[in-house]
């Protein structure tokens, strides 16, 4: 079975999963700090992890994480 991450996917994989189900998953998060114990993208990742397991149970494409802003404290 062919992934549901777009960037990982071949051409004809993305046409026949838009076919069979036109859903697109986007995450969107910022880059901001969470303590010397986590990574600065913690919140997208965990938006993108959702989005992924959400189209490999249901069908759709997931597009890349869309970054946006930065902490400046850091």
């Amino acid at each position: 079975m062919p992934g549901v991450q777009y960037e990982e996917m071949l051409p004809h994989e993305i046409v026949a999963a838009r076919t069979d189900k036109p859903l697109a998953f986007l995450s969107i998060g910022t880059v901001e700090w969470h303590g010397v114990h986590n990574a600065t993208g913690l919140d997208t990742l965990k938006a993108h992890r959702l989005c992924v397991l959400s189209a490999e149970a249901g069908g759709g494409l997931v597009f890349p994480p869309l970054w946006y802003g930065e902490h400046r404290e850091i």
